[in-house]
């Protein structure tokens, strides 16, 4: 019975440790994207000095609007893993509400931001913006999926 105690003990703060590391990784992950994120935008967006006071204004405004959905989706996430064992219909469809609220918020925010950089950039840097953000976007969503359990 000693030993069993021992091991269920200790299993529990390996899972824990292991929660913790996940959760590190993924903030880590989505540090250096953020990082490096001014860095590619500049390349790949290319604004000339008459553009760039307005653009990285309205980027940074419109990046404040997408971490507000980043912070929502890792709540969501650190819920769902919470719940998981003891999930029941109720839980179950306010989260599914969640994410679809999340997606057309997204949504929303990248169809207001696209009117907002037309005004700002060419219809090439707009298009050339909107692919970048996507692709680093996605591979910050990648990063926080890869922390959601499979169902069992």
């Amino acid at each position: 019975m000693k030993r069993l105690c021992t091991f269920v003990i200790a299993l529990t703060i390996g899972a824990t440790t292991f929660v913790a590391a996940q959760e590190k990784s993924i903030e880590l992950s989505a540090a250096q994207i953020q990082a490096n994120r001014k860095v590619i935008i500049k390349t790949v967006v290319a604004p000339t000095s008459d553009q760039e006071a307005a653009f990285w204004q309205t980027y940074w405004e419109y990046r404040g609007h997408i971490a507000q959905l980043s912070d929502r989706v890792i709540a969501l996430i650190k819920q769902y893993e919470e719940s998981y064992e003891a999930m029941d219909d109720e839980t179950a469809q306010t989260m599914v509400d969640e994410v679809l609220a999340i997606d057309t918020r997204r949504a929303n925010i990248r169809r207001e931001y696209v009117k907002k950089f037309q005004k700002i950039l060419t219809l090439k840097q707009v298009v050339r913006w909107y692919q970048i953000e996507n692709r680093l976007d996605a591979m910050a969503r990648v990063e926080m999926a890869a922390s959601i359990p499979f169902a069992r």
